[in-house]
């Protein structure tokens, strides 16, 4: 994020979408690997990642999805405590930077914590995903001790891998468009939980793949561990960083964006800007934003005019807006009526 323009969402409730905000990069726990990337497993090779090993499944899980996508990322640590694992992270993160779904090929409860912490730190969206091994009270543990926008998954199932499979499936949708439960990626596998056990973690936020009928394999919640939904913060995260692009570029222009303070030119620029995109985000192209019955965007943009000497000398602006997220149904009453009584029909 750049130090010059900060942009924050708060939501009072728990532009052409950018490859990173699709990008994969998976971190694995069992040697040293360089920062690479590859489009096709066959590349794993020529890194000694065979074909028996956790990275090499989770790599062919995310490109056996039906939209495929074209690259992912992989850095491996052999680091025994968080520390170690936030060094080598912090060292490939002064070249490499292009990414935003943070897998990791195992779990473990010291190691993983370290690169969902790491990740949260960077503004990225850390994705983990417990063993078959792993009790529900660890799982539930581990969790509560997240409270970030940490995606969590859990399944009883060996070599099922359903984060690799959900995200490699998601990955390559717009962000914030649609939602992620209800999802059935290529490959699922009911994650193998009783039904107690299925709504313990479904009411914590864990996601699992769940059999919702005989045969109709879904994803639930489709949450992250704040609580919130995965498409919300997916698309919030890249509405802030499409907003702060949209000032520094306009910044970069021959012409200069007016102090908002001074000359009246300043409020009309920083709303165009903020405007331009928010109407972006609630096109047919992204739906993220809702529109009212008129086809108008719900938002309201507020520009600051009163500042003290010190923040116009300084260059200091501040812009607010509000907005309401489309949002999706998902969970929902259905009630019907089957009767011989035409009278009732006409009564609809």
């Amino acid at each position: 994020m750049s130090r010059h323009m900060a942009v924050g969402i708060m939501k009072d409730t728990k532009s052409v979408k950018k490859a990173t905000f699709g990008d994969i990069l998976i971190v694995s726990f069992a040697k040293v690997i360089p920062f690479t990337t590859v489009s096709d497993t066959s590349q794993l090779e020529k890194l000694a990642v065979t074909p028996e090993t956790n990275l090499y499944k989770k790599i062919e899980k995310i490109f056996s999805q039906d939209n495929r996508i074209d690259k992912v990322s992989i850095i491996g640590t052999d680091g025994a405590d968080a520390g170690a694992i936030k060094t080598a992270l912090d060292k490939m993160y002064k070249t490499k930077k292009g990414y935003y779904f943070i897998l990791m090929d195992s779990f473990d409860e010291t190691k993983s914590k370290a690169v969902i912490e790491w990740a949260n730190a960077k503004n990225k969206l850390p994705v983990y995903c417990t063993e078959k091994e792993t009790t529900i009270s660890v799982i539930e543990s581990f969790f509560k001790s997240i409270n970030s926008k940490a995606i969590a998954f859990a399944t009883k199932e060996d070599d099922d891998f359903p984060d690799a499979k959900v995200v490699g499936a998601m990955a390559t949708q717009t962000p914030g468009k649609d939602k992620w439960e209800w999802k059935e990626p290529q490959g699922a596998l009911f994650s193998g939980f009783d039904l107690t056990d299925q709504d313990t973690l479904e009411s914590l936020g864990v996601n699992t793949i769940q059999e919702e009928r005989e045969g109709v394999l879904a994803m639930f919640p489709g949450k992250c561990c704040n609580g919130e939904f995965i498409d919300i913060v997916w698309g919030s995260d890249n509405l802030q960083d499409d907003i702060e692009i949209a000032f520094i570029r306009a910044e970069k222009k021959p012409y200069k964006i007016y102090h908002p303070g001074i000359d009246p030119r300043g409020i009309t620029q920083c709303r165009a800007i903020v405007e331009e995109v928010l109407n972006d985000y609630a096109s047919d192209f992204r739906e993220f934003i809702a529109k009212d019955i008129n086809g108008k965007p719900q938002f309201k943009i507020n520009v600051k005019t009163e500042y003290t000497e010190n923040d116009i000398a300084a260059r200091i602006f501040e812009v607010s807006w509000i907005a309401i997220p489309s949002g999706s149904a998902s969970f929902g009453k259905i009630d019907g009526l089957l009767t011989f009584d035409k009278k009732k029909i006409g009564a609809v």
